[in-house]
């Protein structure tokens, strides 16, 4: 028999057995491609117990771990969701239902300096590694650097929240940044694409329920970045366009302020492969 269940933390305190009775839905999704991975759980609230000295504080810590027994080969699976902290709380009454109390939280990590202090610093003849541990490191994040070798001759944080900063440096560069609990993952969007894809099948009955999309609208079949050589000023442009490219005749045209050839063409593949991952989504 299949069976789901949830063992819920809030400031260190194990609460899974008092929130057992009163609660309606968990939901943890796990976000990629500079979104914060996201945790909300709503509670049948007729006693008004949650309203009360129950209800957690914005702030609190939260911790989940998710179990599933007999959904793949009859096996138990354990998925630990991370730290969060609460960040909004939500009351609907109804004459009917009654009250619903529901809690949203993100990452704990995301809760620091990383998003909340806005800071003004430069870093000369710098990795990107570098950089990239120079912000998260004080935060108590280690940092998982998986692209390629990236110096800066200059780069500056202005007036930005640490998370701001570093989403704008790697999404220039084409690459991409994840929190996951105590963890920064920078990554290469094209390294991701290489990997072994996860096979879903419907007889084994691995969801419930699907939909699958396909689409043209936003799809390109080249991309042409117009840049200006911090070096020597001068105004260039670099194509790119991928193997097998969609037949949209689309040309996806960006313009900015580049360092160098070499970012300019990673920044048209990051450009034209966030454009054109949307042309198959499913659910």
């Amino acid at each position: 028999m299949r069976r789901a269940s949830v063992s819920i933390s809030i400031q260190g305190r194990d609460v899974s057995m008092d929130i057992a009775p009163h609660l309606l839905t968990l939901t943890y999704t796990d976000k990629a491609d500079d979104e914060l991975d996201d945790l909300q759980f709503s509670l049948e609230d007729r006693e008004g117990i949650w309203q009360g000295h129950w209800l957690p504080k914005h702030g609190d810590a939260v911790a989940v771990k998710i179990t599933a027994e007999n959904f793949r080969d009859a096996g138990r699976e354990e998925l630990d969701c991370g730290e969060f902290e609460v960040d909004e709380l939500t009351l609907e009454s109804g004459a009917d239902s009654g009250d619903v109390v529901s809690i949203k939280a993100v990452p704990a990590c995301a809760r620091s300096s990383l998003m909340l202090q806005r800071k003004t610093r430069a870093w000369a003849n710098a990795p990107l590694a570098v950089v990239a541990a120079d912000v998260v490191n004080p935060v108590g994040l280690d940092l998982l650097y998986k692209a390629p070798e990236i110096v800066y001759d200059r780069v500056e944080q202005r007036q930005e929240g640490d998370l701001a900063f570093l989403q704008r440096i790697t999404k220039e560069q084409g690459l991409r940044v994840a929190l996951k609990n105590r963890l920064c993952v920078i990554y290469a969007g094209q390294s991701a694409d290489a990997l072994e894809p996860l096979a879903l099948s419907r007889d084994s009955l691995d969801f419930a329920c699907a939909s699958f999309k396909r689409t043209l609208d936003g799809v390109y079949t080249q991309c042409v970045v117009g840049y200006t050589d911090a070096a020597t000023s001068d105004t260039t442009e670099k194509s790119f366009q991928p193997e097998l490219p969609p037949t949209t005749g689309k040309v996806l045209t960006i313009n900015k302020r580049i360092e160098h050839p070499a970012q300019a063409e990673r920044v048209a593949k990051a450009e034209l492969r966030a454009k054109n991952c949307k042309e198959m989504t499913g659910s």
